[in-house]
């Protein structure tokens, strides 16, 4: 069994303050664990350093860095 939590550090975070946010995802993260959850994977923002400081004390490694790249169609064409 696979966890995400994502989304409930994206509510919290929406609509309260980071204590609160904080305790949110330590909570479902701790939940989806007593569920049998083998990984909890948690999409962060690398230039936010107070939400991935908590995260780390929460439990969560750094795994990977990821960029997400969108195209417009015409937008890259190579002149020739």
């Amino acid at each position: 069994m696979n966890g995400y939590a994502e989304a409930a550090e994206a509510f919290a975070a929406r609509c309260c303050d980071a204590t609160y946010a904080s305790a949110a995802t330590a909570a479902v993260s701790e939940r989806a664990l007593a569920a049998a959850a083998e990984e909890i994977l948690l999409d962060t923002d690398l230039a936010n350093p107070v939400s991935n400081s908590i995260y780390q004390r929460i439990g969560y490694r750094p795994v990977e860095d990821r960029a997400v790249l969108l195209f417009s169609p015409g937008t890259n064409r190579a002149k020739g």
